[in-house]
């Protein structure tokens, strides 16, 4: 996994999808859900180590002319293993206060991580955010964090309080 960015048009969209990190996982975590028979064959098919599987953390820029797009913010730059999307940003004439909207399309941290820097602050401070309002719920609440661990937990913690006054909270029908 060398490649960082790859650039492509949809139609009048510059589009430019970023990975943030990788990192290599179990085939237990990653298809948590699949049949374990189907999971065995294919891992044997394709030579591949069940708990080697590479995993990265990938974001898209969406530049319409009009509005620059962010969705998700990768891992962010806590983690030794990701925080690239802010560099790639840059080098692609995208600086963080060029980002006017950002979509999380959930609250795991490889997706809401990249919100805040490593000191807590907010890293792209011109955006407007757009979550699903279940999702955020689900997010902040103190419930349901209280069943979670780790990194999910502090992650939630640290990025989604500094962008409540910034989030537009969207569900079913909404566009």
């Amino acid at each position: 996994m060398t490649t960082q960015s790859y650039h492509f048009e949809l139609g009048n969209f510059k589009c430019i999808v970023i990975r943030d990190g990788e990192h290599k996982g179990s085939a237990e975590f990653i298809f948590c859900n699949a049949p374990q028979d189907d999971v065995a064959q294919i891992l044997q098919k394709y030579k591949l180590e069940a708990d080697q599987l590479g995993s990265s953390w990938t974001c898209l820029l969406v530049d319409t002319g009009e509005r620059t797009l962010l969705i998700d913010t990768g891992v962010g730059s806590g983690v030794p293993i990701g925080g690239r999307l802010i560099g790639q940003l840059e080098e692609a004439g995208y600086p963080t206060d060029s980002i006017d909207m950002i979509f999380l399309t959930h609250g795991h941290p490889d997706h809401i991580g990249g919100c805040t820097d490593i000191n807590g602050k907010l890293v792209f401070k011109n955006a407007h955010y757009v979550m699903g309002k279940t999702e955020y719920e689900f997010w902040t609440s103190d419930e349901n964090l209280s069943k979670l661990e780790g990194m999910m937990v502090q992650s939630a913690q640290n990025n989604l309080p500094i962008i409540q006054e910034q989030i537009q909270l969207v569900s079913g029908t909404d566009e």
